[in-house]
């Protein structure tokens, strides 16, 4: 298994954000997969069965550690042994209120 990190913008008609008022948000999903498009899939499926509206996938990358060093929070959820095929986020960016 490869680890990907796959990078969505989400709309106001996300659960969370309903109940504080946000426009939407930015987040970024860490995972196994064998190839990016089960990355991209997985990552879609998760986001909505925990509620959130997905406006759009905006990016998917490979994760190779020496390129996200400088991004602490994403490698940190990429190298650490609890993804055991979950899919972790990111904090979300939110905007709009």
């Amino acid at each position: 298994m490869t680890v990907f990190v796959v990078s969505a913008e989400l709309g106001a008609q996300s659960l969370e954000f309903q109940s504080e008022g946000y426009a939407g948000g930015f987040v970024s999903c860490i995972l196994e997969a064998d190839e990016i498009v089960a990355a991209i899939a997985k990552s879609k499926a998760a986001l909505i069965e925990d509620g959130y509206e997905i406006r759009s996938v905006y990016s998917a990358y490979l994760f190779e550690p020496d390129q996200w060093e400088e991004h602490e929070e994403v490698f940190r959820l990429a190298t650490s042994e609890s993804l055991n095929g979950s899919v972790r986020y990111t904090t979300f960016e939110v905007y709009g209120s």
